[in-house]
């Protein structure tokens, strides 16, 4: 059974259902992914796999945390990354799951239009 994308029960629990402080959560989420992409990006282009394993750690924590689930087991699987011959395509899913995240955020409400 694949996870939902995106859960938005989760961030409206965090913040006992806080819609402007779930807003901010969000945007600053969406913000803190897209620079996550940009230095997984950079890392897949100098092949480092060890950074690949650190930003997938890292990111993973953040997705949790907002209910992104999808991303959150695809950063899981950049975590403990063996061949750099996969990677390629997990960045490639894990771009498509921030897109859909950023969907169901935007879905829930909680972006507006311009992230």
């Amino acid at each position: 059974m694949q996870p939902r994308l995106f859960d938005p029960s989760v961030l409206e629990q965090l913040l006992a259902g806080n819609r402007e402080m779930m807003g901010r959560f969000a945007h600053r989420f969406v913000e803190s992914a897209r620079h996550a992409l940009a230095e997984i990006d950079a890392a897949l282009a100098a092949q480092d796999a060890h950074q690949l394993r650190h930003l997938g750690h890292r990111t993973r924590s953040a997705a949790l945390t907002v209910g992104a689930a999808g991303m959150a087991e695809l950063c899981a699987r950049l975590e403990q990354l063996q061949d750099l011959a996969a990677a390629s395509p997990l960045v490639g899913d894990l771009h498509s799951a921030f897109s859909a995240t950023v969907a169901g955020l935007r879905g829930a409400g909680l972006l507006r239009p311009d992230p």
